[in-house]
């Protein structure tokens, strides 16, 4: 069994997934080659970071996908523990363009569609969605799933993380679209307008789970 339960509240229950350099390493070396290729939508930066030094901003953006990537393999390892049979041979693929959308990675049996959006900072408490991905005409994601991973050697001055220090992941539940639409705020948080809502305010994760 790859995960243990956490306790997010007396009455709803998370799942703490273990994260491995192997892991890492193939998460990383597919940011590496996404970013390199330009394949990848380029985000904003946060504001105290100067756009035209490339280097610092690209190893943002590599962290950024490679977190990213790590979020759907604790998703997908805790699908696999619960006897779920998930196709994720398209989660390594790589489109061509910035502008291109990838395939959802896990979807409900009776289709709907679903995102993991990953924190990675300890003082990252929500789930966030880029308002501009939120409201893309061309997929409409129909749950979030909210996974925070569990690093050290953080550096909040240069918004870098260690990765390999990265050692576990906590998948605190998901949220419908219906209830980010009408419940959450957007708020600019310094990198663009984005729909949040507490990790330990989502919906217990087993819900959703039992639908796929």
């Amino acid at each position: 069994m790859s995960y243990s339960k956490f306790y997010i509240n007396p009455f709803k229950v998370g799942y703490k997934i273990k994260i491995n350099r192997e892991d890492i390493k193939k998460a990383e070396e597919f940011s590496i080659k996404i970013i390199n290729q330009d394949n990848q939508y380029n985000r904003l930066m946060p504001r105290f970071i100067n756009p035209k030094n490339i280097k610092n901003t690209n190893k943002i953006r590599i962290q950024r996908t490679t977190v990213g990537k790590l979020g759907e393999i604790a998703f997908y390892k805790l699908l696999k523990s619960k006897n779920k049979n998930v196709d994720i041979s398209k989660m390594f693929e790589i489109y061509e363009g910035q502008n291109a959308v990838d395939d959802s990675d896990f979807t409900t049996l009776s289709g709907d569609l679903i995102d993991v959006k990953t924190a990675y900072f300890s003082n990252h408490k929500k789930l966030m969605i880029n308002l501009e991905q939120f409201n893309s005409k061309n997929k409409k994601i129909d749950y979030y799933v909210g996974v925070k991973l569990h690093a050290e050697n953080e550096n909040p001055r240069i918004h870098l993380i260690d990765l390999y220090s990265i050692d576990y992941a906590l998948i605190y539940g998901y949220a419908k679209r219906d209830y980010l639409e009408n419940h959450c705020e957007v708020i600019n948080f310094g990198e663009g307008d984005t729909v949040s809502e507490y990790l330990e305010r989502l919906l217990r994760i087993d819900e959703l789970i039992e639908e796929m």
